[in-house]
C-alpha cells in the first residue's frame, strides 16, 4: 500500500467520547461498590480508578447522588442484559423454566447484585438515597416481570404467576444475603435451589421447552 493510500480512521464525536467516559466512570463506580460498599463509593475514588480528574467526573455526574443513581441503573442494565443473552442462548429443547431459575440465581448471587443490595441496606436510614435508587429499583422489577411474561407466555396466564415470581425473587435475594454473610454453606444453598426446582414441578407439572420467537 502506498503511503498516500492509508485509511483514514474516523475520529469519535464529542458525544461518543462523552458516552465512552461515562461508561468507564460507571464501571469504576460498580467496582468501588463491590470492593468498599456504599460508604467507600466516593467521587474522588471513582475518578482515580477511571484515570480522570474529579472535575471531569463532576462534569458527567454533578453530585454523589447523581453518580449513585446512574450506577444502580448501570448495574441493573448489565444484569438484565446478561440474563437475556444467556437465556436466549439456551440450546433448543432445554427446559427453559428450570434453566431460567438457575440463571436467575446466578444473577442474584453475583457481585454486582450484592453491590446493589449494599445500597438497599444503606438506604434504610438515608432518605436521600431512597429517593435516588427507588425509581431504578421499581423499573428493574418491572423489567423482570416483563421478561418473565415474554419468555413464559403460557405460565403467565396462571393467576399465581406474579405472586410466584415475587416469592421467587424474594427467596433468591434472601439466599444471596446469606451467601454474602457466609451464613449458608454451598451444599445448603444448593439444596434450597433444588427445592425451588421441585416446587416448580409441583405447581406447574408441564411447561414449554421451545424458546419464544421474537418478531
Amino acid at each position: 500500500m502506498k503511503p498516500d493510500d492509508s485509511i483514514d480512521v474516523p475520529r469519535r464525536t464529542q458525544a461518543q467520547r462523552s458516552h465512552f467516559t461515562t461508561g468507564r466512570l460507571l464501571d469504576s463506580a460498580v467496582h468501588c461498590l463491590i470492593e468498599r460498599g456504599y460508604a467507600g463509593l466516593t467521587t474522588t475514588l471513582v475518578a482515580e480508578k477511571t484515570g480522570v480528574s474529579r472535575g471531569a467526573l463532576l462534569h458527567h455526574f454533578p453530585s454523589r447522588a447523581a453518580l449513585v443513581d446512574a450506577t444502580i441503573r448501570h448495574v441493573f442494565a448489565r444484569l438484565t442484559a446478561e440474563f437475556q443473552l444467556r437465556f436466549e442462548s439456551l440450546e433448543p429443547g432445554v427446559d427453559r423454566a428450570h434453566a431460567g431459575l438457575d440463571l436467575l440465581w446466578s444473577a442474584y448471587a453475583c457481585d454486582e447484585n450484592l453491590a446493589a443490595l449494599d445500597l438497599y441496606v444503606a438506604a434504610r436510614t438515608d432518605p436521600e438515597l431512597v429517593a435516588s435508587i427507588q425509581p431504578a429499583a421499581v423499573q428493574h422489577r418491572a423489567n423482570v416481570f416483563r421478561l418473565a411474561r415474554l419468555y413464559f407466555p403460557d405460565l403467565a396466564t396462571d393467576p399465581r404467576f406474579d405472586l410466584g415470581l415475587e416469592t421467587l425473587g424474594n427467596t433468591l435475594m434472601g439466599l444471596a444475603v446469606q451467601r454474602a454473610l457466609r451464613v449458608n454453606d454451598s451444599p445448603l444453598q444448593d439444596s434450597v435451589i433444588d427445592f425451588l426446582h421441585t416446587l416448580y414441578d409441583e405447581l406447574f407439572p408441564t411447561s414449554d421447552t421451545e424458546p419464544p420467537r421474537h418478531p
